[in-house]
């Protein structure tokens, strides 16, 4: 869902960061759709060693999250993407903020985070927040959708909100 979302709004060899790309499950799912230039960062070495055998990425980096700034250029990609990723985020709103400095100005901005979570943090607010700064406009927020269904912790009780910004 979430690539399907993303490439809806790319060109393609679009210049996309997937950020916390852990094995490359999304960016796969992304080049499925349409051709991409994806870059892929995880703190994990063991992830970013099974996303390599995908062979999906122009560049995979070991980076950790939670220090910014992140090793990239201002506007420097069409797009990223965050997906399963905020949960372990602690300032949220500084990492948000922070891929709006890397993607250029009319890219996009697609992340998901957890319902519970999102409702616990008032997450809403914090988008509307960097909203009202000026960094972007919020184009689709969804429902809450199925998270790891066939996890029995999680199963029907927690679920995932897909969210999509465009950078202004």
């Amino acid at each position: 869902y979430a690539a399907a979302l993303l490439n809806s709004h790319l060109l393609a060899n679009a210049n996309v960061l997937d950020v916390g790309c852990g094995t490359g499950r999304f960016a796969e799912a992304l080049l499925a759709h349409k051709p991409s230039v994806v870059t892929g960062i995880d703190i994990s070495q063991p992830s970013l060693k099974l996303a390599d055998c995908r062979r999906v990425y122009a560049r995979l980096q070991r980076c950790d999250l939670q220090e910014l700034p992140l090793p990239f250029h201002d506007n420097g990609f069409d797009a990223a993407a965050s997906v399963g990723v905020l949960a372990y985020i602690a300032h949220p709103g500084e990492f948000l903020t922070e891929l709006c400095r890397i993607v250029c100005p009319k890219g996009y901005i697609l992340f998901t985070h957890r319902d519970d979570r999102w409702q616990e943090s008032h997450f809403d607010k914090l988008l509307e927040s960097i909203e009202e700064q000026g960094l972007w406009t919020i184009l689709d927020i969804s429902e809450a959708k199925p998270y790891l269904p066939g996890n029995k912790g999680f199963a029907n009780n927690i679920k995932v909100i897909y969210a999509l910004c465009c950078v202004l």
